[in-house]
């Protein structure tokens, strides 16, 4: 127990914070040369519907479940958008599409999938 006081007490909170940004830093810019302008785009979307579902969940936790089917709808229309987002990202990588898939194509089931989810999260509150 002495030991791990002393470590404590001998770590450096400034370096440390120093290493983590350092190591922030060092995995942006290995994932901007890795995936292009379009790859980011879409997880920056990915991203953004992760932080909409986010705080839906904070404001039911703190004002209640009243519009029960609003914040399903609202959940639901998050997580099918992450999860076609998804799908569309693997569609679009160079490196693990299919060769059958044409860029059309693939846009084009991704917007009639968004359609009929975003149609169904609309039926669903009411």
């Amino acid at each position: 127990m002495n030991d791990l006081i002393d470590r404590l007490k001998r770590l450096d909170i400034k370096e440390e914070i120093k290493n983590l940004f350092e190591l922030i830093e060092t995995f942006y810019e290995n994932y901007k040369e890795a995936n292009s302008q379009k790859l980011r785009l879409i997880d920056t979307f990915v991203v953004f519907s992760f932080l909409v579902f986010c705080v839906q969940f904070v404001y039911v936790f703190f004002n209640g479940l009243d519009p029960m089917n609003s914040f399903l709808s609202g959940v639901m229309a998050c997580i099918g958008t992450m999860v076609l987002l998804v799908c569309l990202r693997l569609h679009v990588n160079p490196k693990t599409k299919l060769p059958t898939d044409s860029p059309e194509k693939v846009y084009a089931e991704y917007l009639i999938a968004s359609f009929i989810l975003y149609f169904v999260c609309i039926n669903f509150m009411g």
